[in-house]
């Protein structure tokens, strides 16, 4: 009997000795989970930050893209009106020309 009440101090002392350096192990534990969390909320905050910008410059592009286009569009018709315009004054200056010779008597 007397050795299992020796047995079971030395495991009760063992345990407090186990607890006191738990209780001294969990303060740095602590603090070190304290700093690890506020790097990776960091992190987070910078990984959303990074994503927004590539989401505006996509929209920028898109942007920009559409704007590109729908000038290209514009000058293109723009362009084409003109010549036709011009091939229409070279066409009607043509037929006048030869009306008017057409209609000259020559003796």
């Amino acid at each position: 009997m007397r050795e299992m009440q020796a047995n079971l101090e030395l495991s009760e002392q063992l345990y407090e000795k186990e607890l006191e350096e738990l209780r001294k192990l969990e303060e740095p534990f602590n603090i070190l989970q304290e700093r690890y969390n506020q790097i990776q909320e960091k992190r987070h905050l910078a990984e959303e930050k990074r994503n927004e910008e590539i989401r505006q410059l996509e929209l920028k592009t898109k942007a920009a893209i559409i704007i590109q286009a729908w000038w290209r569009g514009y000058s293109v018709r723009k362009t084409l009106k003109n010549k036709a315009k011009k091939a229409f004054k070279n066409k009607t200056k043509k037929t006048k020309k030869t009306k008017k010779a057409k209609g000259k008597k020559t003796k």
